[in-house]
């Protein structure tokens, strides 16, 4: 979105460790200095590179900052507890982890405990089904309502950083295959929010396809 080249480096026992040192992801590597937390990269990366908001007015500014917080601490809550709570089975075969079984049941089940764990110190996890859905619908609709039928969140002719957020978070729950609640929620009665994720993805992971290609044994 800013023109920034990047290079993707290959991670495992050869390559780069997939967390950074504080075992977070994501992250990236800047001339050396190790960045982690989308907040900070993101911080990091307008300051060294490009500002996408810097057409943005102050209150635009605020809203940005506001759906970008409810998204990465509150939205993405709802959809790691249906992927790695619910339906643990379903996301690992979905993503086929290149282990042995009782490596990926290992994975599984510390995902799956971390996650309970987590979800109930949020309080997320102290909701019911009913509940939990009141709270994740609230957050689309939001999304929904102010994208409408814009090309971008702010509806100028540039994407600016909370579109790089939403894109983020919206294309796993729109691509990564488990018949999530999320998802056919968006694909029922938000078909703007499908559609602008669509385009995001043509316009700037044309080769998506080739990129989410397993690689061969």
């Amino acid at each position: 979105m800013a023109g920034v080249k990047y290079i993707r480096p290959e991670q495992g026992a050869n390559g780069r460790p997939k967390w950074s040192r504080k075992g977070q992801i994501p992250w990236i590597e800047v001339n050396g200095e190790e960045v982690d937390d989308s907040f900070f990269i993101l911080s990091h990366l307008e300051k060294h590179f490009k500002d996408l908001d810097e057409s943005l007015t102050f209150n635009e500014k605020c809203i940005s900052h506001a759906f970008m917080q409810m998204i990465e601490h509150h939205t993405v809550t709802s959809y790691f507890w249906y992927r790695y709570v619910k339906v643990p089975k379903r996301l690992w075969r979905t993503v086929q982890l290149p282990f042995p079984f009782y490596v990926e049941w290992m994975v599984r089940m510390l995902t799956m405990t971390g996650w309970k764990r987590k979800g109930h110190m949020l309080g997320y996890g102290r909701h019911s089904p009913a509940e939990q859905r009141q709270l994740w619908t609230a957050d689309l609709q939001a999304i929904a309502g102010i994208l409408a039928q814009k090309k971008y969140f702010f509806g100028g002719d540039k994407p600016t950083k909370i579109d790089a957020v939403l894109f983020g978070h919206l294309a796993q729950i729109l691509y990564i295959a488990i018949d999530s609640p999320q998802e056919k929620y968006l694909r029922e009665f938000s078909p703007d929010v499908v559609q602008y994720v669509a385009r995001m993805k043509e316009e700037f992971y044309s080769d998506w396809d080739d990129i989410c290609k397993k690689p061969e044994a």
